[in-house]
């Protein structure tokens, strides 16, 4: 089997980030994209998994914060695409909605998290796209408490009873 490419696809998630980039700072979220799937985590007020799956690239369709930026190569994986599927399963527990943090655990953290498990080795994940919150956990006072745990999420199968069982798409497919 031939081994398939793992991306970071990048979006802007404020207008600020005109501004700032050449800073290296900037708002971004980040998905890691797999067999033509991309794969995410975001926060909300369930006890169900975070992570959901989307078409690649096509997140600023469903999230209308979110500005396609780039996609960045990271590496390959000689995982199947039923073995990336069990996978992000086996994270699920790990990355409950309620558990998204955005200095501690957000979906930069997973899309490292997730793209050093498939690649099975050390990667090189850009540190610019989690500077902001490495840097905003420095000066805490920096960003509103309501702002650390959002509130919505992606929608979520009505059949999924807990985070450890599935993960979900936006368009409904796993």
């Amino acid at each position: 089997m031939e081994p398939e490419n793992v991306l970071l696809n990048v979006y802007d998630m404020h207008w600020s980030n005109y501004l700032t980039d050449w800073l290296g700072l900037g708002c971004y979220h980040s998905a890691v994209e797999v067999y033509k799937r991309e794969y995410a985590f975001g926060g909300g007020d369930t006890p169900k998994t975070g992570i959901f799956v989307t078409a690649p690239r096509q997140l600023e369709k469903e999230i209308e914060e979110l500005k396609y930026k780039m996609t960045i190569f990271l590496g390959t994986t000689t995982l199947s695409e039923d073995e990336v599927q069990e996978l992000a399963l086996s994270l699920a527990c790990n990355y409950s909605a309620r558990s998204y943090h955005l200095l501690e655990k957000n979906c930069n953290h997973f899309s490292e998290d997730f793209a050093k498990r498939l690649c099975g080795v050390d990667i090189n994940f850009p540190i610019w796209v989690n500077k902001l919150a490495a840097y905003a956990k420095t000066v805490p006072w920096l960003i509103p408490s309501t702002h650390l745990n959002p509130p919505t999420s992606p929608p979520l199968p009505e059949n999924t009873e807990n985070a450890c069982e599935s993960y979900t798409s936006v368009n409904g497919k796993n």
